[in-house]
This record gives C-alpha cells, structure tokens and sequence, in this order.
C-alpha cells in the first residue's frame, strides 16, 4: 500500500462515501458501481455490487471509541493519505504501556538493547480502490527517533476483505486481548532471542534475500565487533558471519534499525518489518 502522503487534517480522511449505479446512455447497467466522496462530489473507484463499503471515517471512529471506552491512553503516530483520499493508514500507540529491556538482567552482548523501548501499537488502513482490506495489524514497535519499528514475533494483523462485512465487537475483543498480551511477547522475545547466537538468524536472512549489499555493508559498520563479511575479487560479497558475541536479538535490532530508516516509505518499511518478523520468530 505505497503511496504519496498528502495527509493535512481530518478531512482528508474523515468523510462520508456515496455510491451510485452506472449506466450505459442507452439506461443499462453496467454491472458496476462509482464510489464518491460525499463532501466533494469526487471520483473515488469502481466496485462490483458485492462490495461492502467500510468508511476510513467508521473504521477511524470504532478505533478511537474502543481505546477511549477502555481508558487506553494513545498517542497519534504517523498518518497516511493518498491525494484522492481511497487509501488510508493510521497508527496508535500505547505509551503506557511500554516495555524496556534494560529493566531485566542480562549477560549477553547487545547492540544498544538496554536503551530499548518497546510500545505496543495498533496500524489502521482501509482503502476504497481495492488496494488493501481493512485491516488492523498490531504488536509491539521498537521507538528509533521518529520511526516506528515492528519487532519480534508479535505482529499479528486482523484483516476483512471488503466483500466482508466487518464484526467490529469481534475486532474490538481481538485488539484488546492483543495489545494486552503483547508485552508479554516483548518480554519473551528479548529473553529468548538474547540468548542465542544470531549466525544462524543471519543465514536465514540472506537466503531469504531480505538484506541487500548495502544493508550488510551498514551493518558491519554499525556492529565491526559482531559481524564479518568476506568479498570475492570481483567485490562481491562472498561470506557473511554472525561473530559469537553479538546474539540473534542484537541482530534483530539491527537490521529493524537499518530498513526503519533507509525505506522512505512508511508502507513499505512496515511490509519489511513484517517479513523480518517470520525470521526472528520466537516459539
């Protein structure tokens, strides 16, 4: 879902969505529907019948209501709205909540993991030009400046098809039952993962192509003590080694630093951090 993020204030998002039939001049119809914005008048998409239009305004408002009705406290992370408005993305985050590593003993040698701060986060994105579903992805974000990035296996995502009809008192029970057991995920996914030896994290990663030559040349200079990278004669990279200090959860924490601030669009970070999420998965 990359786009160009024109987003300014509410109304950029925050309206109503008309539909009406199209016809052909001779009055028959075409078998398809315009979608509009009701406070412009503005084309939007072309749906089938079977289409079930979930506004960003509804989706937006059963978020907010949910999180106020429970006393979450949430700040507003960062907003997405393409120029016609058809596709939409919002982040939560829940600071209350948050989970620093540097509170628990640990003897492994960490890439910066005492200066962690792990806030649990709700992404909200709907569209009306079939880009994406609607779909709420929550779990744990690690705080590097002002990006947010996923960490751990505790992504997990609640998805409805736009043929669906949401059951938002199902979502709302799904999102509070998440968020609640998403610390819970950062603590075991920094006491597992620091424990081990990141080499065979790291191998996963290259066969998977999910770090590119630039990335391991920014991750050896970020971390010379931990990692190795050997090149052939042609400058090719040849042999790419995990040191025994540096663990599977320090090397997490790099590549998730890496890819949060050399993607510059935010989508598509959040579908990078998605894959290195699988990788770094902890049972």
């Amino acid at each position: 879902m990359t786009f160009t993020n024109v987003y300014k204030d509410r109304s950029d998002f925050d309206f109503e969505v008309g539909r009406e039939q199209l016809h052909l001049r001779d009055g028959q119809y075409t078998g398809v529907d315009a979608l509009v914005r009701e406070d412009t008048g503005d084309f939007l998409s072309v749906v089938t019948p079977k289409y079930q239009v979930v506004t960003h305004k509804e989706a937006n408002a059963f978020a907010e209501k949910l999180f106020e009705r429970n006393n979450l406290n949430y700040e507003e992370g960062h907003i997405s709205v393409n120029e016609k408005g058809t596709k939409f993305l919002r982040e939560f985050r829940f600071t209350d909540m948050n989970f620093n590593p540097g509170t628990f003993e640990s003897t492994a040698l960490d890439y910066n993991g005492r200066e962690d701060t792990h806030t649990p986060t709700v992404i909200l994105r709907n569209s009306y030009d079939k880009s994406s579903s609607l779909d709420f992805i929550f779990g744990g974000f690690r705080m590097i400046c002002s990006n947010g990035v996923i960490i751990g296996d505790t992504l997990q995502r609640i998805r409805y098809k736009h043929t669906q009809v949401p059951d938002f008192p199902k979502i709302g029970r799904q999102l509070l039952e998440g968020l609640e057991n998403t610390v819970e995920g950062f603590k075991k996914t920094y006491t597992e993962l620091n424990a081990v030896h990141a080499d065979p994290y790291l191998q996963m990663l290259m066969e998977q192509q999910l770090l590119s030559a630039k990335m391991v040349a920014i991750m050896q200079e970020m971390a010379p003590d931990g990692i190795r990278v050997e090149h052939n004669k042609e400058g090719e990279i040849k042999l790419v080694e995990a040191l025994p200090n540096l663990s599977a959860y320090a090397l997490m924490q790099i590549v998730t630093e890496i890819v949060s601030h050399r993607t510059r669009k935010y989508s598509r970070a959040v579908q990078m951090q998605r894959q290195l999420a699988k990788v770094f998965t902890v049972s």
